[in-house]
C-alpha cells in the first residue's frame, strides 16, 4: 500500500467515524499497515482512532492494544495523546499502577498541553490514593503557559487538597488563582468551593460574595449550586426573604438542584404561622418538581399525597393533613434499619423453599435461583390484629379503608432463634425442621423511600424509569427498604420496637476458648451497651412521633371529615399500618418489607398449587446470603446445603463462601 492509498483509506475511515458508522471505520482503519516508514504517521493516527472507537464500543482490551501500537518514534505528539488516553483507560479498568506509568510517559518536550493534562490526572490519581505530597507536586507542575484550562483545574484541585489537610490559607490562595478568563466553568467551581470554605470559617460576608461571583453564563450547574447554598446561607441568618429569592433564581436546566429548590420553596414560609401562605406556596411550587428528578423519585408519593390534599381536602383541614403525612414519613425514617449492629437480617423458611431460593438455575447464566423470594398477602399472618391496631391507637373508623392489596415479606433480627424455628418453616407441621437464611443488608434498598412501598394503578408514574424497566423485564419487584416493627400493648399503651437481644451479642462476640464460660466479655458488653442506647433513642423518637400523630388526628375532628377525606387519611396512614403489631408477638423481633398496590398490578402472580397470590422479589438470595442456620431437626441437611451454596458461589461477586451451621438451640 502506497502513501496515497493509505491517505484515501484514512479519509474514508474518518468519514465513517464521523457518521457514527463505527464498525465500518474500524474495518478501514485496521487495513492501514505499519510496515512502511512513509505511512507510519497515518498508521499511528489510525491506531489512535481505533483505540477511541474500541473504547466507545466498550471493547477495552482492543482499545488498550490499539493505543499501545502508537510509538514515540511515529509521532511524539500523538504518542503523548495516546499515553494520556491509555491512562484514562487504565483508570477505568482500575489498574492504577499502569495508569500512573502511562501518565508519566507523557513528556513536556513531546506536548506541553498533553503534559499539563497528564500531570493534572496524576494529581487526581495520587489524591485518590492519599499520596498527598505527590499530588501537590503534580498539580504544581502544571503551568499556566502550558494550558490555561488545566492550570485552572490544577489550582482548583490544589485548593481542595489543601482543604482536606486543613491548610485553609493555602486552599484559599489556590482558589483565588483560578481566573474566569482561563476557564469560566472552573472559576465558578473555585468560587463555589471558596464560598463553602468561608462559610466553614464563619466568614459569612466573604462566603456570600464568593457565591455571588458565580454567574449563570459561567456554568449553569455551578450557578444553581451557588444560589442553593447562598439561599441556605441567608436562611441561617434568618433572612428568609433573601433565601427564597436565591432559590427562585435556580434554573430548570439543573434539574436536581431546581427540584430541591422547588420543594424547599413549597415548604419554607416567610411566616410559619400563616397557614394561607403555606397553602399558597404548596400550590405554587409543588407541581413544578420534575418527575425525573431524584427529589421526585424519593418523595414522589409524598408530593402526590400533598397535591391530593390540596385538591380534595377542605380548606380548614389542609395543613392538618399535610402535617400528618409528614409525621408518617418521619416515623418510617425512624423505623428504617440503620444500625451498624443490624447488618444481617434473617428469613425463616422451610427446607423445600430454601433449596429453590439458592439452587442453581441452569436456564440462566446469572444463576439467580430456581425461585425468587416472595412477598405474600397479609391474610397469611398469624396475628389476627394485623392492620387494626393503628385504628385503635388513633381512634380511627375501622370501616373506612382503602381498596388496596398489601404484600409483605417478614424477617427478624434473631438469626438463630428457637422460637422462630418452632413457628416457621415447618416440614409436615413438625417444629424445628426449617432453617434461617441470614442475609446482608444489601439485599434491601439502601435508603428509606416511602414511594417504593406504594404503587397504585393511578400513580404508576411515581415509579422511576429504572424501576419500571426492572419490573417489566424481570416481572420482579426491585429492592425494597426494610423497617423494624412497632410492638404495641393496647391495654397499657407500652411501645417497643423490634431489636436484637443481649444474648445475640454475646454469641456474636463470643469469648476466646481459653476464657471460662462465665467470664465477662468486654467487647460484647460494650457493643450491647452502644446498641441499647441506639434502640432507646429510636423508641423515644417513635413514642414521641406516635404521640404527635395522635394529637394531629384528634385535632382534625374526624366527625367533620367527608368520606373522601377519611379515605385519603386512611391512605396517608397506610405505610404505617402493617408495621404495628401486638406486644404478644414481640419475641419475634420482626422487620418487614411492605408493598401496597392495586390488584391489577402485573407483578402479582398466582400459584395454583397452593392457591395463593404473591409477588417475586428481584434481589438474589444467593448473592446476599451470609450464613444458614439449620433448625435442630434439620441438621442432617447440612451437607446438602453446603453443596448448594458451593454451586451458587459464582453469583456472589467475590464474597466469601456461605457458612452452613447447625442451630445452637436445644430441642427434643
Amino acid at each position: 500500500m502506497d502513501l496515497q492509498q493509505a491517505q484515501n483509506l484514512f479519509i474514508e475511515a474518518t468519514e465513517a467515524k464521523n457518521n457514527n458508522e463505527f464498525e465500518k471505520a474500524i474495518s478501514l482503519y485496521s487495513q492501514i499497515p505499519e510496515n512502511f516508514d512513509e505511512i507510519k504517521l497515518i498508521y499511528a493516527k489510525a491506531q489512535w482512532f481505533l483505540g477511541y472507537l474500541f473504547e466507545q464500543l466498550d471493547r477495552l482490551e482492543e482499545a488498550e492494544q490499539a493505543f499501545k501500537n502508537v510509538k514515540h518514534e511515529d509521532s511524539a505528539n500523538l504518542y503523548a495523546e495516546t499515553q494520556l488516553s491509555l491512562g484514562f483507560l487504565f483508570r477505568q479498568l482500575i489498574r492504577p499502577e499502569e495508569a500512573e506509568q502511562a501518565f508519566r510517559n507523557v513528556k513536556h518536550t513531546d506536548s506541553a498541553k498533553e503534559y499539563a493534562a497528564a500531570q493534572w490526572f496524576l494529581g487526581v490519581l495520587f489524591t485518590e490514593q492519599n499520596r498527598w505530597e505527590e499530588a501537590e507536586h503534580a498539580y504544581n507542575t502544571v503551568k499556566h503557559e502550558d494550558s490555561v484550562d488545566f492550570y485552572a483545574q490544577a489550582q482548583r484541585s490544589l485548593g481542595f487538597l489543601f482543604e482536606r489537610q486543613g491548610r485553609l490559607v493555602e486552599a484559599e490562595c489556590a482558589y483565588k488563582k483560578v481566573k474566569r478568563e482561563d476557564s469560566a466553568k472552573i472559576y465558578a467551581q473555585a468560587q463555589w468551593f471558596m464560598g463553602l470554605l468561608f462559610k466553614q470559617q464563619q466568614r459569612l460576608n466573604e462566603a456570600e460574595q464568593a457565591y455571588k461571583n458565580v454567574k449563570y453564563e459561567d456554568s449553569v450547574e455551578q450557578y444553581a449550586k451557588a444560589q442553593w447554598y447562598l439561599g441556605h446561607l441567608f436562611e441561617s441568618q434568618n433572612k428568609i426573604k433573601e433565601a427564597r429569592e436565591c432559590w427562585n433564581r435556580i434554573p430548570l436546566e439543573d434539574t436536581e438542584t431546581y427540584a430541591e429548590a422547588q420543594l424547599v420553596l413549597a415548604t419554607k414560609c416567610l411566616n410559619e404561622n400563616d397557614t394561607t401562605e403555606k397553602i399558597e406556596y404548596l400550590i405554587q411550587y409543588l407541581p413544578n418538581i420534575p418527575k425525573e428528578s431524584r427529589v421526585y423519585k424519593l418523595g414522589g408519593y409524598q408530593i402526590e399525597i400533598w397535591l391530593s390534599i390540596l385538591k380534595k381536602v377542605n380548606e380548614g383541614f389542609k395543613i392538618g393533613f399535610i402535617e400528618i403525612s409528614e409525621s408518617v414519613d418521619d416515623l418510617l425514617k425512624k423505623l428504617y434499619l440503620t444500625s451498624k449492629y443490624e447488618n444481617c437480617i434473617a428469613h425463616y423458611t422451610n427446607l423445600a423453599v430454601s433449596k429453590l431460593l439458592i439452587s442453581e438455575n441452569g436456564e440462566h447464566k446469572n444463576l439467580k435461583g430456581l425461585s425468587a423470594l416472595r412477598l405474600n398477602t397479609i391474610n397469611l399472618m398469624n396475628d389476627p390484629t394485623e392492620g387494626f391496631l393503628l385504628n385503635e391507637l388513633l381512634c380511627l373508623d375501622k370501616n373506612v379503608t382503602t381498596e388496596d392489596s398489601t404484600f409483605i415479606s417478614c424477617f427478624t433480627l434473631h438469626h438463630d432463634s428457637l422460637n422462630q424455628f418452632r413457628l416457621y418453616g415447618k416440614k409436615d407441621q413438625l417444629e424445628a425442621t426449617g432453617l434461617s437464611l441470614v442475609l446482608s443488608k444489601e439485599f434491601f434498598a439502601q435508603e428509606h423511600n416511602i414511594a417504593q412501598m406504594i404503587n397504585k394503578a393511578e400513580s404508576k408514574a411515581l415509579n422511576n424509569e429504572e424501576q419500571l424497566k426492572i419490573e417489566k423485564e424481570n416481572h420482579r419487584l426491585p429492592k425494597m427498604p426494610i423497617y423494624r416493627c412497632i410492638y404495641l400493648d393496647p391495654t397499657s399503651g407500652l411501645i417497643k420496637v423490634a431489636q436484637r437481644e443481649e444474648w445475640s451479642f454475646h454469641r456474636e462476640y463470643k469469648a476466646d476458648a481459653k476464657q471460662h464460660l462465665l467470664d465477662k466479655n468486654p467487647e460484647a458488653e460494650q457493643a450491647w451497651s452502644e446498641y441499647q442506647r441506639e434502640i432507646t433513642q429510636i423508641e423515644t423518637k417513635v413514642q414521641h412521633g406516635l404521640n404527635k400523630l395522635v394529637k394531629q388526628i384528634t385535632k382534625l375532628n374526624q366527625q367533620k371529615l367527608s368520606l373522601d377525606e377519611q379515605e385519603l387519611l386512611a391512605e396517608i396512614l397506610l405505610p404505617l399500618r402493617y408495621l404495628i403489631k401486638h406486644m404478644a408477638f414481640k419475641e419475634e423481633q420482626e422487620c418487614r418489607m411492605i408493598y401496597v398496590t392495586s390488584m391489577d398490578n402485573p407483578l402479582i402472580q398466582y400459584d395454583e398449587k397452593i392457591n395463593r397470590i404473591y409477588i417475586d422479589y428481584e434481589s438474589s438470595v444467593m448473592e446476599h446470603l451470609e450464613k444458614i442456620y439449620l433448625a435442630p431437626k434439620a441438621k442432617d441437611e447440612q451437607m446438602v446445603f453446603e453443596y448448594l451454596c458451593s454451586r451458587g458461589q459464582t453469583v456472589r461477586k467475590g464474597k466469601p463462601p456461605v457458612k452452613v451451621k447447625i442451630s445452637q438451640n436445644p430441642f427434643r
